[in-house]
């Protein structure tokens, strides 16, 4: 039996079905198949490897999510924090305080700088309680749509796990959503940078030997991450909407400073363009730290931790893992072309005008061979499930022919602009409607040999994206060349490329595909070398989960179903006890994140940088295999034994009464 074939057993046993042997069937045939399956723990100690996990301390790594749909935001940000703390272990001794709050609160509320007093106020009056005594950081954002979840589930259908809880979506609505980590084993920095603080990326300030270090202190990272040298600090960024146009100088000096990092995050939103954006940050007087040259990373006051401008973040590093992959919501349109030349450097001219010629296409051809293939690949997969008919190699080249000649005018190099002219009459009307608002291009990413030309195969396979898409920031109305924003992209002749349109039922099948991509490589870890890892139940399994779509996705390209992407996170990952997140203005990170490891070391494949119209997933786990704590099965239990307590009162006052009437009985005679 192929590896394939048995990474198909186990994710059928896992999830309770029956399993028949068939060739692969991409990719729809495979995303129920694996969508139960348990997961691998994570790398770094267990039975495969000969390392043991540390013993437990008694202390989880806990993600908690509450959510609040009240109209007045303080009964809100209560009720979301209660059923936060109500989700988390029990306090002890070794970890009595949150270690991070997120906070994302609709922007229709009124006085948004009150949110992190109030959730530390709410947090700390429930200590007697919850044992909970405070919050060492909170940071967090207004948003145009938020996303939680309550403990618990509907009962799950026949074949399907139990899930530890239900996510919640409320868009263009009041709703606050409140997590609350506990993070022992993690170093944590929370930082508020500002444009005038923010240093301007520039290749010179690499030659010094303490420019990193410097440009820590700048942002308010100085001395972090000097003493675990080996270890890969993951950064959770939240600008505001003015802070976009400094965020590449943050990311490349992200990169710069900590070459191992990872980056992940949103931009904070509003429901209307009337209203500004705010953002978070706070760090508890013992946690404060000094980001070098006195500039304090966050504000110690909950009273001046809200922000109109800016960016706030938070940095780990230690016991915690984040795996992060993005879905684009393009589909692929026309045939594949190549680019045959690009916009040339011309003495001279400014710095900003010769990079604008680095990220324009000035020509492309059709690449036949590409687009035939592409062609074929696409007919298996619009007739996935169904008997595929013989068809002899006279029809094949029929059809091929066919094909060509519908491009045969593309075969002579022309302008992109004219080229999407053509593409567009051969669409949908919908599809048409939308090229004519934004044109959509797709450049060509490397690790294509061996691999399937389908961008939905590639993705169910665990193996990224195939093209990177952006969309054309200017067009040349005299030479039809088209140009990406500036620094996005440089454009390689010979490099591949096609047009893309945004489409929902595309979106939804590639979110789809990225969720069964994710858990093939944590099965295939699980079988091929990653180990099962840790003695406790649930050992190294995700801990939490975060969605960052941006405000043009949802039920406005779900067509009306609201809740779909957090709800197939609760399908693919029915143990996670938390989901959460927000509707933002973008996503940060990169592309196919830690998920795809295969594009990762090719220059320029996998660039951290903003993304627009996508949605962005982080996995959190701990490193160590600390086990998950279930508030389910804690709720259940304490239920079960309450249960328990009454029948055996109810069984004590039976007897009781028997012995009562003995008793009289036995006065009688």
């Amino acid at each position: 039996m192929t590896p394939r074939a048995l990474l198909l057993l186990l994710s059928s046993a896992a999830s309770g079905r029956s399993f028949q042997h068939a060739a692969f069937a991409p990719p729809a045939g495979l995303f129920r198949d694996v969508r139960n399956a348990p997961l691998a723990a994570a790398p770094g100690g267990g039975a495969d490897d000969g390392v043991s996990p540390p013993p437990f301390d008694g202390r989880y790594q806990s993600f908690a999510t509450g959510m609040s749909t009240n109209p007045s935001l303080p009964a809100a940000i209560e009720e979301a924090v209660g059923s936060a703390l109500s989700s988390l272990p029990p306090a002890s001794d070794l970890q009595y305080e949150v270690d991070l709050a997120v906070v994302h609160a609709s922007s229709l509320y009124e006085d948004p700088g009150a949110v992190v007093q109030s959730v530390i106020r709410n947090v700390e009056s429930s200590s007697g309680l919850y044992g909970y005594a405070g919050v060492r950081h909170v940071v967090g954002g207004t948003a145009g749509g938020v996303i939680g979840s309550r403990c618990g589930a509907a009962s799950p259908e026949e074949g399907e796990a139990a899930r530890e809880c239900t996510p919640v979506e409320a868009e263009a609505a009041p709703a606050v959503s409140v997590t609350l980590a506990l993070l022992p084993g993690v170093e944590l920095r929370t930082f508020y940078v500002t444009k005038d603080r923010l240093p301007e990326y520039d290749g010179d300030m690499t030659r010094s030997p303490d420019a990193a270090e410097r440009w820590k202190k700048d942002v308010g990272l100085g001395g972090y991450g000097t003493e675990g040298e080996d270890d890969e600090p993951i950064f959770m960024l939240l600008p505001s909407p003015a802070f976009q146009t400094s965020l590449d100088d943050l990311l490349r000096g992200l990169n710069f400073a900590f070459p191992s990092s990872q980056t992940f995050g949103g931009v904070a939103s509003t429901v209307s363009s009337l209203s500004r954006a705010r953002i978070f940050a706070y760090t508890s007087p013992r946690d404060a730290a000094d980001g070098g040259g006195g500039v304090i990373t966050a504000s110690t006051t909950p009273e001046g931790s809200s922000h109109g401008d800016g960016c706030v973040g938070v940095a780990m590093s230690g016991d915690v893992r984040a795996d992060t992959m993005i879905a684009q919501g393009a589909k692929p349109v026309g045939g594949v072309y190549r680019v045959v030349s690009r916009g040339a450097a011309v003495p001279g001219k400014s710095g900003d005008e010769n990079e604008a010629a680095k990220s324009t296409i000035g020509a492309i051809v059709l690449d036949e061979g590409a687009t035939i293939e592409q062609a074929e690949e696409e007919e298996k997969l619009d007739n996935d499930g169904e008997e595929e008919e013989e068809i002899d190699e006279d029809d094949r080249e029929a059809k091929r022919a066919r094909l060509l000649d519908e491009y045969a005018k593309a075969r002579i190099p022309k302008p992109p602009l004219a080229e999407a002219n053509f593409v567009m009459k051969t669409l949908s009307d919908d599809d048409q409607a939308f090229m004519r608002r934004a044109l959509l291009i797709g450049l060509e990413r490397g690790g294509s040999v061996g691999r399937s030309p389908s961008e939905l195969n590639r993705l169910a396979r665990g193996e990224g994206h195939r093209f990177t898409v952006r969309q054309v920031a200017s067009a040349g109305m005299k030479d039809g060349s088209v140009t990406f924003p500036l620094g996005s992209v440089d454009v390689r002749v010979g490099s591949r490329c096609r047009f893309f349109v945004r489409d929902g039922d595309f979106a939804r099948r590639e979110v789809e595909a990225l969720w069964t991509g994710f858990k093939r490589k944590e099965l295939e870890g699980s079988l091929f070398g990653n180990g099962s890892g840790g003695d406790e139940p649930g050992a190294g399994r995700p801990t939490g989960c975060i969605v960052l779509p941006t405000l043009d996705r949802g039920a406005k390209l779900f067509g009306g179903k609201a809740g779909f992407e957090s709800g197939l996170v609760s399908e693919y990952l029915p143990d996670v006890p938390s989901v959460s997140g927000f509707f933002s203005n973008g996503v940060v990170g990169n592309l196919d994140g830690t998920v795809s490891a295969g594009n990762a070391n090719l220059p320029g494949s996998n660039e951290n940088t903003l993304w627009g119209s996508s949605s962005q997933y982080v996995v959190f786990r701990s490193k160590s295999n600390r086990p998950v704590f279930s508030p389910r099965r804690a709720r259940e239990e304490a239920a079960g034994a309450a249960s328990a307590q009454v029948r055996d009162a109810a069984m004590d006052s039976k007897l009781a009464a028997e012995d009562a009437k003995r008793i009289q009985l036995t006065k009688s005679f």
